[in-house]
């Protein structure tokens, strides 16, 4: 253990296992093995040999005796992992009950699988997977391609699970995808347990971190209120200093809104000052709408409004993408879609945060959903921000009853 901080309520610990101790066959406490297949042991070059097993309906592998005591917590290690040829080969990082904890209605069901994954039709990615129950295939949630081929060298994994749900993966520090977790498979207490395995090629681990982590998401104490805007005056234009890109949209009733019939998308935005990419959009949604979206907008590139990162809202569905082409004809590159388990009423209170590389969008205070890595995509200069409403297939989206926006520290 290399950290133990106590400060009710919440602990924080992590271990590190550089696996530095005579051979072992099989392995032995805090590690034993799980299910069926293949099991590990310890060589004689200090690393963790991970033994493959042939058939997927028989996963098993080695599990670590203890797991992160919060809902922010990350995993790293050293991996040989010879995948070659022509048969799907993975080595797999199993969220879900360990070998201490194995009782209870989740065990080896709900399983989060952050899986290296080497296919002839997609070469090496790593993938992250939502699997029902230890043996299924489950789905792809997240996906990219390895910076490195797997055969013929070591590699580092690296992942971050934020909030229990949020999961982020780097390949040799190198970002490659991100996936949300649906409600059913989010991890929790007890069910945040590390397990390994490999199918159809063993896996040697030379280190293992497996340790709590501060959020990535700073605390509210670090937004401050620059610009308020109620809409409360006569209908028409919308002025007060927005730029407004598109037609068929303007005030009615305190409300900025599409009107007319033409479908199409259209926004306002201002210039913020902020250089930082540090800004967040806040706005009361009304009739929001399963089919036509409206949108928050941050780090857009100028009053031409060609460049952005959005928060797209619907009335059971959220989106964090990346706006280009223009705001009257966007086109969209997702970072992250949120398309099951979301309601988005009339009233409620939409917030987009932008804080450096990580975006989130909050319903009424509740983080609904994150996406990272933006700055790749979207330059942290983009300084202005704004809103988006749409009318699509005789729909209009939902309108706004107000928009602030903040600066962050």
């Amino acid at each position: 253990m290399f950290l133990l901080r106590r400060n009710l309520p919440w602990a924080w610990a992590g271990w590190i296992d550089d696996f530095n101790r005579p051979v072992q066959n099989p392995i032995r406490q805090p590690w034993k093995r799980f299910g069926s297949g293949g099991g590990g042991d310890l060589n004689s070059l200090q690393e963790l040999h991970i033994q493959n097993y042939g058939n997927p309906a028989l996963a098993g592998g080695v599990s670590y005796e203890f797991e992160p005591f919060t809902p922010n917590y990350g995993f790293e290690a050293e991996i040989w992992f010879p995948a070659l040829g022509i048969v799907a080969q993975s080595f797999w990082v199993y969220l879900m009950n360990n070998w201490a904890k194995i009782g209870g209605s989740l065990a080896f069901k709900q399983i989060t699988a952050i899986g290296c994954v080497h296919q002839i039709a997609d070469g090496d990615t790593i993938k992250v997977y939502q699997i029902p129950n230890l043996g299924a295939s489950g789905d792809v949630i997240g996906s990219g391609a390895a910076p490195v081929a797997f055969d013929g060298n070591y590699f580092r994994l690296k992942f971050w699970v934020e909030a229990d749900r949020w999961v982020r993966c780097w390949m040799n520090n190198i970002f490659v995808c991100q996936a949300q977790l649906s409600d059913a498979y989010k991890t929790s207490p007890g069910h945040r347990g590390l397990n390994l395995n490999a199918l159809r090629t063993d896996a040697w681990v030379r280190w293992v971190k497996w340790f709590d982590r501060p959020s990535s998401i700073p605390s509210a104490g670090v937004w401050q209120s620059i610009f308020y805007d109620d809409f409360a005056r006569a209908d028409g234009a919308v002025g007060n200093g927005w730029t407004q890109l598109g037609t068929a949209a303007a005030i009615a009733s305190g409300r900025w809104a599409t009107n007319g019939t033409d479908d199409g998308s259209r926004a306002i935005i201002r210039n913020t000052g902020l250089s930082t990419g540090r800004v967040r959009v806040e706005g009361i949604i009304r009739g929001p709408n399963s089919v036509a979206d409206c949108s928050l907008l941050a780090r857009v590139n100028g009053a031409g409004g060609t460049q952005a990162v959005a928060a797209n809202i619907y009335s059971n569905k959220v989106y964090i993408s990346r706006l280009s082409g223009s705001m009257t004809s966007p086109t969209w590159s997702d970072y992250i879609a949120v398309t099951s388990g979301v309601s988005i009423a009339d009233g409620d209170r939409i917030t987009f945060s932008v804080y450096g590389d990580i975006a989130w969008i909050e319903r009424n205070g509740t983080p609904i959903a994150y996406a990272g890595n933006l700055n790749a995509g979207v330059p942290v200069a983009n300084s202005w921000a704004g809103a988006r409403v749409s009318r699509a297939s005789f729909n209009n989206s939902g309108a706004w009853e107000d928009l602030r926006i903040y600066s962050g520290l």
